[in-house]
């Protein structure tokens, strides 16, 4: 993942890299294994709280929400095991 400024909500990289792990998710990778999952859980709602005051960012606010279902998932499949 790369360097990203927590404050920064235009950074795209951030976004991509979203992007990126989702794809991998839906073809069977677990994201939880390849990263820092209270770091990137953190991130993204601070993006979403402050996507939500900018007009024209549903898109970059639905990937955050995703990726957290995302998150939510894998954990609750964890507890599972």
């Amino acid at each position: 993942m790369p360097d990203i400024d927590i404050n920064d909500v235009n950074d795209r990289a951030f976004y991509d890299t979203l992007q990126e792990l989702i794809d991998g998710y839906m073809k069977g990778f677990r994201v939880t294994d390849l990263l820092d999952t209270s770091a990137i859980r953190y991130v993204c709602k601070k993006r979403i709280v402050e996507l939500e005051r900018l007009k024209g960012r549903q898109r970059d606010i639905e990937l955050c929400k995703r990726f957290l279902e995302i998150l939510e998932k894998e954990d609750a499949d964890k507890k599972k095991k």
